[in-house]
């Protein structure tokens, strides 16, 4: 219901209002309406005595006739409704009304002789009227006209309008509930001044100020006279564009400082990449030239020793232009589907002298009935080959080597494991990045290669290494599915 801050702010400041109004006019009409209603009913209590003793008056001194007269007459006076005399046996004698005489009085529970004077509210023809009783007590003045020794002789019944309470009561609270709608409406309509001036206006700023540096203008500045919180969410916002609009020329100049330096290492590789292919001829030709002169000395000559000497050389020198080669212009894949079990295992033919010779124990884990991928066999074997050289090299005094393959979801997982010293941390994130190696010998390429040739088969890879516990290479490539060779198709 409540979603935006607007609605938030306003509804709960209505809400604040309707119960701050209905708490303060529930309280007036307990104080202030209950004390009119008290007042109203004293001063009618006030003309009930006052024509009580009137009549005890007129009565010890007129008796009845002249009673009679002065009832009829006092009874068409306001704010009264009818005068009774009433016998000491409850019938009414005496009455502005008519009607009401020789009739029984219709209450007489309230006709008390140990009670001087009584009064009750009560609704007469849909109308309030505030009901007066008194006795009338025997005095001397009585004996001639009232026999006897009775010490009530009847009693004086009042009926007053008590309609001055209920218009007085409805008139107050039709003054409450208009001052309390007048006050609303001033709180409410304040509220809305000040959510426009204060809120709405500045958060709308806020919010353009935002969008701004969301679209990059970093240089857009958000204008505030005031002093108060949203003045400092701006401040905070405008310090934050300062902050972008600097890291944004720091990034640019740095951008373009790598794009140069991109555009040298370009040009390097391309001068690496001729002057290496200039270098694999007539290093070959070296090479084959040794050879032959090497297998043209007779049995025992020294000479023999230099010879291999120069023939190891020179394939060393072959092995890095190769790389060199490799790294500066790839091949790209000649791909087809096929089981990664099939050049892996190929890999390890070869490097089965190697593992003797190291002393390795290699132990296999190669799930038989892997699903297809798309992969260039030799290439994929190179890598293999790469990585089982590097975990051989990496276990001097022997170890075990564990490969593994296996499915994980939509994904063929290859692992090479060794238990070696493991790879430092602080080496750890720059092992793929070209020329960097920690071996005497080598040219850094060759991880470099093997990450390169995986990502040209959509796959990647991924190194994990504990100190002392040796290090895990995977690779994970997708499985190929007959229908995406349908949709290459």
């Amino acid at each position: 219901m409540f979603e935006t801050l607007r609605s938030k702010i306003l509804g709960s400041l209505v809400v604040a209002s309707v119960v701050s109004i209905a708490v303060s006019t529930l309280s007036v009409n307990y104080l202030f309406l209950d004390d009119e209603r008290e007042a109203i009913a004293q001063r009618l209590n006030l003309v009930a005595i006052m024509t009580h003793t009137t009549l005890h008056k007129l009565m010890e001194q007129y008796h009845q006739p002249a009673s009679e007269e002065f009832i009829l007459n006092i009874a068409r006076q306001q704010p009264l409704r009818n005068v009774r005399v009433i016998g000491a046996d409850g019938v009414i004698t005496v009455s502005s009304d008519p009607g009401d005489v020789d009739k029984i009085f219709s209450e007489p529970n309230i006709l008390l002789p140990d009670s001087s004077f009584a009064n009750y509210l009560r609704v007469k023809n849909g109308k309030s009227v505030i009901t007066s009783i008194s006795p009338f007590y025997r005095t001397q003045e009585c004996a001639s006209c009232h026999a006897g020794s009775e010490k009530v002789l009847g009693y004086i019944n009042v009926d007053i309008a008590a309609d001055e309470i209920e218009s007085g009561i409805d008139k107050a609270q039709r003054w409450i509930v208009a001052s309390s709608l007048f006050v609303a409406i001033i709180f409410i309509g304040t509220a809305f001044g000040v959510h426009f001036r204060f809120v709405k206006r500045r958060t709308r700023q806020l919010a353009v100020g935002i969008s701004q540096l969301a679209e990059g203008n970093f240089s857009y500045r958000i204008e505030s006279k005031q002093r108060d919180e949203l003045a400092v969410l701006a401040s905070q916002i405008n310090r934050l564009g300062d902050q972008l609009n600097h890291m944004k020329q720091e990034l640019e100049k740095s951008h373009q400082s790598e794009l140069e330096r991109a555009e040298r290492m370009a040009s390097v590789g391309e001068l690496a990449a001729s002057i290496a292919h200039e270098i694999r001829n007539p290093v070959a030709g070296i090479s084959s030239a040794m050879q032959v002169l090497s297998s043209e000395l007779p049995p025992g000559d020294e000479r023999a020793v230099i010879f291999d000497e120069i023939v190891h050389q020179t394939q060393r020198v072959n092995r890095a232009v190769n790389d060199l080669l490799s790294y500066a212009r790839p091949s790209t894949p000649e791909l087809s589907v096929g089981s990664i079990n099939e050049p892996f295992l190929r890999a390890l033919v070869l490097m089965e002298a190697q593992q003797h010779a190291a002393k390795v124990e290699i132990v296999r884990q190669i799930e038989p009935n892997l699903p297809p991928v798309l992969l260039d066999a030799d290439q994929m074997k190179q890598v293999f080959v790469n990585l089982v050289m590097n975990a051989l090299q990496a276990m001097h005094n022997g170890g075990i080597l564990t490969l593994r393959t296996y499915t994980e979801g939509e994904d063929v997982i290859v692992e090479v494991a060794d238990n070696g010293p493991g790879i430092p941390e602080n080496v750890i994130h720059d092992i793929f990045k070209p020329f960097f190696t920690t071996k005497h010998q080598g040219t850094g390429l060759g991880l470099s290669i093997c990450r390169s040739i995986i990502e040209s088969h959509c796959g990647r890879m991924e190194v994990k290494s504990i100190k002392g516990e040796g290090a895990t290479f995977r690779i994970t490539l997708p499985i190929h599915r007959l229908e995406e060779e349908k949709v290459l198709v």
